[in-house]
């Protein structure tokens, strides 16, 4: 990030020596240009000594009056404050040379503040999105000059432009990086949406005809069509390589299409980490749904087993307590006909005692008689 950031930069800075040049060139030619340096490094020192602490300090003297707002009062004023920036420091380089040098100076002084990019991307992304092809279709595609650009010449020769200077010396930028080299080779490769800007300038101050014109065009488009796709896909060779869940390369370059698809709009990081999240929550809720779900059919399935098991328990119960009450009943007669027959017995044994007594008696009478 930090490598294309200063290579757009030093291409600015070319820009401005570029048109600054001229037939009669002197100290005050340059002057500009080495003014616009020197703002651009003391707006570098700013951005991490000063913006920090002046919009914190900025942002507690403000009170938030919409803090559960899609746009916060914060917002709000950051909002305004880049606005203001982004006019202030291109009107400044504008003098130096070029507008668009204090554009990348402005946005460089929020790069501390996250959230600044999340701000300025909600707001202005569908105005990037038609404004940027407003303007390279009025602008690169009415300056194309068509019998050139078809002819065999100018093929041939931005064929060997845009492999070599527009696409392998970027390729071939970082050897010494390991396995990531040819992943920051290819997003080295720039979209060339700048160089179409140089191109249209120069064409427009006759610095170059149309055939040169026609040869570079031919050259960017090599870098326009090519980058893109084959950064993807030796990206997703190398996230395969460092990822542990098994994805492979197809796997990932098909999520990659699906994901980030070249709407136009600008990327919004914030957007998108809140957007995965609120995935993961909703992924999260559906599975402590179905544990939940699963939980409950458990219970139901082990409280109707448990049920059941109760019932054939007491089944068993009141099938024990029946054969017991039987047999106490069967014990309870043979105890009944047991006292009957003791009883019966000893109405026997005491008739028998009552003869035996009359006959004792009748004896002794006897023997008396005698």
């Amino acid at each position: 990030m930090t490598a294309a950031f200063v290579d757009d930069v030093l291409s600015l800075i070319l820009f401005s020596v570029l048109f600054s040049l001229g037939d009669d060139m002197t100290f005050l030619t340059f002057l500009p240009l080495i003014l616009g340096c020197v703002f651009m490094v003391v707006a570098v020192i700013a951005a991490v000594t000063v913006w920090p602490p002046g919009m914190k300090w900025m942002f507690s003297k403000i009170p938030e009056q919409k803090p559960n707002a899609k746009i916060t009062t914060h917002d709000e004023v950051m909002w305004i404050l880049m606005f203001a920036t982004l006019c202030a420091y291109a009107q400044i380089t504008h003098m130096c040379g070029t507008h668009l040098w204090g554009c990348f100076i402005a946005g460089m002084c929020f790069s501390t503040q996250h959230h600044a990019h999340h701000v300025w991307v909600r707001q202005v992304k569908r105005l990037t999105c038609w404004w940027l092809r407003i303007f390279f279709a009025c602008t690169l595609a009415w300056s194309i000059p068509i019998n050139e650009l078809f002819s065999l010449e100018a093929f041939w020769k931005g064929t060997l432009m845009g492999i070599g200077p527009c696409v392998l010396t970027k390729v071939l930028c970082a050897p010494f990086m390991g396995s990531a080299r040819w992943v920051i080779g290819w997003a080295m490769v720039g979209r060339a949406e700048f160089a179409y800007f140089i191109a249209i300038m120069a064409k427009a101050l006759k610095m170059m005809d149309d055939a040169l014109f026609a040869i570079l065009i031919w050259a960017l488009i090599y870098a326009t069509i090519f980058a893109p796709l084959i950064f993807r896909k030796v990206l997703a060779r190398y996230m395969a390589k460092l990822n542990t869940d098994g994805e492979t390369t197809g796997e990932i370059e098909h999520r990659m299409s699906t994901e980030f698809q070249m709407s136009g709009h600008l990327p919004d990081l914030e957007a998108e980490a809140k957007e995965e999240k609120k995935e993961r929550d909703a992924q999260r809720l559906q599975s402590l749904e179905t544990e939940n779900a699963q939980l409950r059919q458990s219970q139901i399935a082990g409280g109707q087993a448990a049920e059941g098991t109760l019932k054939s328990e007491n089944a068993q119960l009141n099938e024990s307590l029946r054969e017991a009450q039987a047999r106490i009943q069967v014990l309870t007669d043979q105890v009944e006909t047991a006292k009957k027959e003791a009883a019966a017995a000893k109405q026997d044994s005491a008739e028998k005692a009552g003869m035996v007594v009359m006959l004792t008696e009748k004896l002794e009478s006897g023997i008396q008689t005698i």
